[in-house]
């Protein structure tokens, strides 16, 4: 028998199921902002090979139970279909993400996973309060981890 047994033949395994792409999660707050936001995700994704992903938490009122929204999903569809048509970007989105929840930050927890990119787009020429909650749920999203673009 010998004392030292014989060297193993070293064989690469293939990490493909390891390695993750690069996901971009856009959050949609509108139209207009989505659209624009698609486009600087677009932007930051080209060349990287990177994905998009479309994430929209409905938030549902109280006196209504969560499996009946207030927002009809088609309609909500078609205003996402509109915002992707409306910022002309040419690569695919991989994925939407709906989820019906009574505040929309328990909204953004459940849906993005932990440490991810997320684009926001800023509204334009909307009130200061719709401009305010942009900004808080930017900064609750860069408290959660998350490394916030904003567009």
């Amino acid at each position: 028998m010998p004392l030292f047994p014989s060297p193993r033949i070293a064989t690469r395994e293939s990490h493909s199921s390891t390695v993750r792409r690069l996901q971009i999660f856009v959050l949609f707050n509108g139209q207009d902002t989505t659209a624009a936001a698609l486009r600087t995700a677009a932007d930051f994704v080209a060349g990287l090979g990177g994905e998009i992903l479309i994430a929209a938490a409905q938030v549902v009122p109280y006196p209504l139970p969560l499996n009946c929204p207030s927002v009809n999903r088609s309609a909500l569809v078609s205003q996402i279909k509109g915002a992707v048509s409306q910022s002309g970007i040419t690569c695919s989105i991989q994925k939407v993400l709906i989820v019906y929840t009574r505040d929309d930050h328990d909204g953004w927890r459940s849906l993005l996973p932990p440490h991810c990119i997320v684009v926001v787009g800023k509204p334009g020429g909307r009130s200061p309060i719709q401009r305010f909650r942009t900004w808080l749920s930017a900064k609750f999203l860069s408290r959660l981890g998350h490394e916030v673009l904003l567009a």
